[in-house]
């Protein structure tokens, strides 16, 4: 096995060695995060650096946005938010939104995302909302189908993006 196939091996460790913490907790590392975002969507979007930091500001008080940050040996790997809605509103009305599910490449496929998406359907349970959406380019066979996400709707957004809902157990209508 070469160095680098090794190393990448060595980076890739089971789900019990990823860490997800809030942004909050590592207030450093919004701009990694925020970096991250705004190379992988703010650019298409037409969105500023400075708007794409704003949106990771650790020390937000709202209820939301909650943006979470995962790590592997202290070092950041992904990241994903629970938002009042995504960046476009895809379907008026409906709350919270994970969003911004990103994994460095590195790490892809190592149980990075699923983890992060884990925290925030629990985050989302715990602040008592009876359902959590996301928007898909993937209509079938993603990680958030496997979770058990359903499709709700399609929408046209750079794309076609399916529109998926996951009823969480224990949350509250009108949350």
């Amino acid at each position: 096995m070469s160095e680098e196939a090794e190393a990448l091996d060595e980076g890739r460790r089971g789900l019990s060695d990823i860490r997800v913490l809030p942004l909050r907790a590592r207030p450093e590392l919004a701009a990694v995060l925020a970096s991250w975002a705004y190379f992988e969507w703010s650019i298409a979007m037409r969105r500023s650096w400075s708007a794409t930091l704003e949106r990771y500001d650790p020390a937000s008080t709202d209820a939301l946005p909650r943006t979470y940050v995962a790590t592997v040996d202290d070092v950041p790997v992904g990241m994903a938010s629970l938002r009042d809605r995504d960046s476009y509103d895809f379907l008026p009305g409906t709350t919270p939104w994970l969003c911004n599910v990103y994994v460095h490449p590195a790490m892809r496929r190592a149980g990075v995302a699923e983890a992060l998406c884990q925290k925030l359907i629990g985050v989302a349970a715990e602040m008592g909302f009876p359902q959590v959406f996301l928007a898909s380019s993937l209509k079938v066979g993603s990680l958030y189908h496997r979770i058990g996400f359903r499709e709700v709707a399609v929408v046209e957004y750079f794309g076609p993006k399916y529109i998926l809902e996951l009823p969480i157990a224990g949350g509250s209508p009108g949350a």
